[in-house]
């Protein structure tokens, strides 16, 4: 177990908030490099409970949920502890590489392909707010990248905005509102008001998250820079984006823990920051689990679990 003294000199005000989530992958960016490999690099993600009490946070029964060599990556938490959606890369018949949605369920601690799609890819599956559905990014059998809905079961459902691809990375907000991470020269973060919305450009050159808050009824996303890369917020209502805080050196990959605090990492620490703190601060060191770097990290709705992606 351990301990880890969070807020100095603060009074702890842990909120819940319900994030929307989608978290990018090198796999998509680079979909059909990595998928003609031999051997696709190799990630496992990890579970721990994750508590507060008298400003300590305490990570227990810290455990690796994909048990296999191999990708597995993109981890997304459904709603009531159901379970934890997860992007894996696997063998086809016919030897290549695709990539499929795998559920990991709590109860009964088993894994299962619930996508298992041999002629296309499907990638950072999410939540869809208020429905029995999840969206993906599913590169097509043109190569296309789009994204697409699917039933919890993984039966695929539609092609939810066929105008717009290839897209990389997206995010729910309120009112079916989304954030589309598209790829191009450069790279560029557009927003629509519902998926039959017109796209508005928000920020170029962006980084490998994006978040909603819903304390804060903004996205939250990062802006790549030569030296750093720093943590923004855009506000719909608004139509205002500022910039919060720079990333931990060498980090691409970040998530809200509650309301007010965000949780990275950089190398094997996982990282946390608060409104009005001036520099992240280590939340744990996770060495004894995760020998290499740590990349992305998710945090469940009722703030009680957290995932993190490590390199195998």
């Amino acid at each position: 177990m351990l301990k880890i003294n969070m807020f100095q000199n603060k009074k702890n005000k842990f909120k819940k908030t319900k994030i929307s989530a989608c978290i990018y992958s090198a796999a998509l960016l680079f979909s059909s490099q990595i998928l003609a490999q031999e051997q696709p690099p190799g990630f496992d993600i990890w579970v721990a409970e994750i508590a507060v009490k008298n400003d300590q946070f305490t990570l227990s029964e810290i455990n690796n949920i994909s048990q296999r060599e191999g990708y597995d990556n993109q981890p997304y938490f459904l709603p009531n502890d159901q379970g934890i959606l997860f992007t894996s890369l696997v063998e086809s018949e016919a030897g290549k590489w695709q990539a499929d949605t795998f559920l990991y369920d709590f109860t009964t601690q088993k894994t299962q392909n619930i996508t298992n799609t041999p002629t296309i890819s499907e990638y950072s599956p999410t939540k869809l707010i208020g429905q029995d559905m999840f969206s993906s990014v599913v590169v097509e059998e043109s190569g296309e990248q789009k994204l697409w809905s699917y039933s919890l079961d993984g039966k695929p459902s539609t092609s939810l905005i066929p105008s717009i691809e290839p897209v990389g990375y997206h995010a729910w907000g309120e009112d079916k509102s989304l954030m589309l991470f598209v790829l191009g020269e450069p790279m560029t973060l557009q927003y629509l008001a519902k998926p039959s919305a017109k796209p508005v450009v928000i920020d170029e050159n962006i980084g490998r998250s994006i978040r909603y808050n819903q304390a804060s009824k903004s996205f939250t996303y990062i802006k790549q820079g030569k030296e750093s890369n720093t943590l923004f917020e855009y506000t719909p209502k608004t139509n205002k984006k500022q910039p919060l805080i720079p990333l931990p050196k060498d980090s691409h990959y970040f998530t809200w823990l509650d309301d007010n605090t965000a949780i990275s990492a950089q190398g094997n620490e996982i990282k946390y920051w608060r409104r009005g703190d001036k520099q992240w601060q280590r939340l744990a060191k996770l060495d004894e689990y995760c020998k290499k770097e740590i990349s992305r990290v998710a945090v469940n709705q009722e703030a009680n679990h957290l995932a993190f992606v490590c390199a195998e």
